[in-house]
């Protein structure tokens, strides 16, 4: 139950984050979800290969899960920031730039 609070405020994140790139937030938000659901049973399969003992296999899949989150993370921070510039000429009006 905590790993779906701690997911949801995750997204949340992840969401903003892209609204300040410009790029469409509910993708994101996607690839952060199924990012952590495939690390968190890959490093739990792993886990399981290593160690026998089911505490460890969770702590480690959720670790691994983390993961999930950070790589959407580092991608979207390697994006520019969308500039707020008006694309129409009718919106330039009146601004000396």
């Amino acid at each position: 139950m905590i790993e779906i609070i701690i997911l949801y405020f995750l997204t949340k994140n992840i969401g903003l984050l892209a609204t300040k790139k410009g790029v469409p937030p509910g993708r994101w938000k996607l690839y952060t979800v199924l990012g952590w659901i495939f690390f968190e049973l890959t490093g739990f399969i792993i886990s399981s290969m290593i160690v026998g003992n089911f505490i460890a296999n969770a702590f480690f899949g959720m670790v691994c899960a983390f993961a999930g989150y950070l790589l959407p993370k580092y991608l979207l921070d390697r994006l520019p920031d969308q500039i707020d510039t008006p694309t129409h000429w009718s919106d330039r009006l009146g601004n000396n730039s």
